[in-house]
């Protein structure tokens, strides 16, 4: 979980204007995981979805008890990908396909961005 230098924890506003920017998703996604494991929550996470034929797929699954969501993380600005064809002319799942299609499905799934926190 991100603290400031005085060890209280980060709010939103101040995550907005000091910690945001220059924040990789991977230093986010690991923050996720430290406030769910904290928190009691079980988590995966698909290193790289492509590689496993799972395009599309959000950044992490957390579970706890009944509830179960799915996280997709971006950086500040970054934009979720569309279905499309791979340059080798295959087709490609992409997230907001599967976002829509996890939400139809009856899934929790959240976009978390720098730009909403």
């Amino acid at each position: 979980m991100p603290r400031r230098a005085d060890d209280t924890p980060v709010d939103a506003a101040y995550f907005q204007r000091k910690v945001a920017k220059g924040v990789s998703e991977k230093e986010l996604q690991g923050w996720v995981i430290s406030a769910a494991e904290a928190n009691g929550w079980e988590w995966r996470h698909t290193a790289d979805s492509r590689l496993q034929h799972l395009n599309g797929l959000p950044d992490l699954l957390l579970w706890k008890g009944e509830f179960l969501f799915w996280i997709e993380l971006k950086r500040e600005n970054g934009k979720l990908t569309i279905d499309h064809l791979s340059k080798a002319g295959t087709f490609v799942q992409g997230q907001e396909e599967t976002i829509a299609g996890l939400r139809a499905a009856g899934q929790r799934v959240s976009h978390l961005s720098f730009d909403i926190l």
